[in-house]
C-alpha cells in the first residue's frame, strides 16, 4: 500500500470514499465477510463501487441538513416531480442527473420526508443541543495502527471538543430491541471502536472519546434518540477489529488473498427456534 499523509484530512465525501490507500471500518468489514470481495473491490479494483440505494441518498440528506445546513444545496439537488415509468419522464431524470453530476439527488417526496426527520429535533433538546455544540464537523483523519502498520482512516459526523464523538443514523423503528439487532447486524460496536481509536491517536488523547449514536427513524411518527454503546459491546468492536486487520496486514504482506472457505467442509447449523416451531406444530 502507498503512504497517505497523516492526521486531519480536509476531503470532500466521494474523496474519502475514493481513497483505498488508507482503511475505513467499512472496508475492514468487507474484508471480514470475504477475502476475496475485498481484494476485488480495494486492491486490483475489478468489482466497482455499489451504487447508492434509496436509504443511503436519504442518509447522505439528512447529515447534510443536520451537520451541514449552509451546505445542504451545494450537496443535495430535488429531481423533478415525476414518476419516471414513461420513457419521456426517464429521460428527463437521466437530464437532471447528467446536469448534476456531484450532487446526491432525492426525489421530491425524500425532500419532505428528510425534513420531517430533521424536525423531530424539537421533540429531543439533548439531540438539539448536541448538533449545536462546538466541534468539527464531516471530519476525516488517517492514522498508523501500531501493531500491523497499516494506514487507517475514519469520517466523523461530528466531533465535538467536549471530546465526544456523534455519529448520525437512521432506522425504521427506535424500538429497544430493533435497534439493537441493528447495531449487532451492521457492525456498530466495530465501528465505534475504529472511531474511539482514531480520534485517540490524532488528538493524542490519555483516555477516549465518547461514542454517541444519534438516531433518526425514517418513518412517521418522525422521532429521534440517542444511543451510547456499552463497554462489553465496544471491547467486542475493538476485538474484533483487531483480528481483521491483524489478518489484512498478512495478506498485503504476502500478496496472497485465499478465500476462508478454500478447501474447507464447514458444517451448517440451524437457529433454534426452528426445531421450536416443529415441536409447536
Amino acid at each position: 500500500m502507498s503512504e497517505s499523509p497523516l492526521g486531519l484530512w480536509s476531503c470532500t465525501n466521494s474523496e474519502y470514499h475514493a481513497c483505498h490507500e488508507a482503511i475505513g471500518h467499512s472496508m475492514i468489514d468487507c474484508f471480514r465477510d470475504s477475502v476475496l470481495d475485498y481484494e476485488a473491490r480495494y486492491v486490483s479494483g475489478t468489482t466497482p463501487p455499489d451504487e447508492p440505494t434509496d436509504a443511503m441518498r436519504l442518509g447522505t440528506a439528512l447529515h447534510a441538513l443536520v451537520l451541514e445546513p449552509e451546505n445542504f444545496e451545494d450537496l443535495i439537488a430535488v429531481g423533478p416531480d415525476c414518476d419516471r415509468r414513461s420513457n419521456a419522464n426517464k429521460d428527463r431524470w437521466a437530464e437532471f442527473e447528467a446536469a448534476h453530476p456531484s450532487h446526491t439527488i432525492l426525489k421530491p417526496e425524500q425532500l419532505v420526508q428528510v425534513q420531517q426527520m430533521r424536525d423531530s429535533l424539537r421533540h429531543n433538546p439533548f439531540a438539539a443541543q448536541l448538533l449545536a455544540g462546538a466541534g468539527r464537523r464531516e471530519q476525516a483523519i488517517r492514522w498508523r495502527d501500531a501493531p500491523t502498520e497499516l494506514t487507517l482512516k475514519a469520517r466523523f459526523d461530528l466531533v465535538l471538543d467536549a471530546r465526544i464523538i456523534v455519529d448520525v443514523k437512521t432506522t425504521s423503528s427506535l424500538a429497544g430491541w430493533r435497534w439493537r439487532n441493528t447495531v449487532n447486524d451492521r457492525g456498530y460496536p466495530r465501528q465505534a471502536a475504529h472511531y474511539i481509536e482514531g480520534y485517540r491517536v490524532t488528538w493524542a488523547c490519555p483516555g477516549q472519546g465518547q461514542h454517541l449514536h444519534m438516531v433518526f427513524t425514517s418513518e412517521p411518527p418522525y422521532e429521534v434518540a440517542v444511543f451510547t454503546l456499552d463497554a462489553d459491546a465496544l471491547m467486542l468492536g475493538a476485538q474484533q477489529n483487531r483480528k481483521a486487520l491483524d489478518e489484512l496486514a498478512a495478506c498485503y504482506a504476502s500478496g496472497e488473498w485465499v478465500s476462508r472457505h478454500a478447501g474447507k467442509i464447514v458444517s451448517v447449523s440451524l437457529p433454534k427456534y426452528c426445531f421450536y416451531d416443529e415441536e409447536n406444530q
